[in-house]
């Protein structure tokens, strides 16, 4: 059992997790939609515990959440969260209703069984403005990777920017004015 301690009632954490042996963990579109609809439909304290592929249809937001999630990124073999624990325990619940949903999905999808994540998700505390920032940072500039100019060292910073608009599973567009998003919070 992970070190409860660690997390307390309105703290930020950012918290990630990666596929085991780094595979990939979202395939294509339709994974990452289910990870992202699980991210509402976990994220209430205390019920739903039915992790089946047809429980996602029509998720709304809890009343009574465990988390906030105020920044992510879904990369192909791993994410980042920035979350704000709500609850006592709450992190550790969500984070647990996430990991087995996705993972029972997922299984059952590819038609595979066994675990889907490198172990528990990791998790540090945010105590600092600054680490806050700079998190934010870390976490919306990921997807970065993944584009073919920036690897170059080729790019100016609004090609940057535009690939970083581009990209449909971060925060970035929410936070951007893009799009709004059901789960998250900007406030931290």
């Amino acid at each position: 059992m992970r070190d409860l301690e660690l997390f307390v009632r309105g703290g930020i954490y950012h918290v990630y997790n990666r596929g085991v042996d780094k595979r990939q963990i979202f395939l294509d579109d339709a994974d990452r939609v289910r990870f992202q609809n699980g991210l509402i439909l976990f994220n209430d304290h205390g019920r739903r515990k039915d992790y089946s592929i047809k429980s996602i249809a029509n998720v709304k937001p809890s009343e009574n959440p465990c988390v906030e999630v105020v920044a992510y990124c879904l990369m192909p073999n791993h994410y980042h969260f920035m979350i704000r624990q709500l609850v006592d325990g709450g992190v550790s619940e969500f984070m647990h209703r996430v990991g087995t949903g996705y993972t029972k999905y997922f299984n059952e999808r590819y038609e595979r069984s066994g675990g889907l994540f490198e172990g528990a998700f990791k998790a540090k505390r945010v105590e600092t403005t600054g680490y806050i920032q700079h998190l934010s940072r870390y976490i919306h500039l990921n997807p970065l990777e993944l584009d073919a100019i920036w690897n170059t060292g080729q790019h100016t910073w609004a090609e940057a920017a535009a690939a970083l608009k581009a990209y449909r599973w971060s925060s970035f567009r929410h936070y951007g004015g893009l799009e709004k998003s059901k789960f998250l919070k900007k406030d931290a």
